[in-house]
């Protein structure tokens, strides 16, 4: 598969509602610390002049949330796309088949969740250890840079 995407941008949900707290997992929305997460996480991003061109959630409230704050702050309402192979559980097959979709995009940014993240991120730098996101974490994933290390 060719691909045209030069990077990947990988964000795990801000702090949410509990489990327990009376709503399905996939209903549970961010806390006020889980905004305010959400809304640092964007302006850094937004300082560093990280670029997407799309916004990827999975459906979960937790991530649509964190989605449309960092959506606002970069002024692209109308770019995120609810992604429902990016829910609790997408494998690393599933997150290569949203690449396929998207492979015209130069970057884009997906919203997810752990430990699905963490092994896509091991998966596409080509690592042996896990390497788990904490809540908001985004990481960029440069995929010119890995294809020069392997030679490709």
């Amino acid at each position: 598969m060719e691909m045209e995407m030069k990077k990947i941008y990988l964000l795990r949900h801000a702090d949410a509602a509990p489990m327990g707290s009376g709503l399905k997992d996939s209903q549970r929305p961010l806390t006020d610390l889980g905004r305010r997460q959400a809304s640092e996480v964007a302006a850094e991003a937004k300082q560093k002049s990280f670029f997407f061109d799309v916004i990827l959630t999975s459906p979960y409230a937790r991530a649509r949330e964190t989605a449309r704050i960092l959506a606002g702050i970069y002024e692209m309402p109308g770019k995120v796309i609810e992604e429902p192979l990016l829910a609790s559980g997408c494998s690393v097959q599933e997150f290569r088949k949203i690449l396929a979709r998207y492979q015209s995009c130069s970057s884009i940014l997906c919203v997810g969740h752990e430990p699905d993240l963490g092994e896509i991120a091991v998966a596409l730098l080509g690592r042996d250890a896990s390497w788990p996101f904490k809540k908001a974490e985004l990481r960029e994933i440069d995929l010119l840079q890995e294809k020069k290390k392997e030679g490709l």
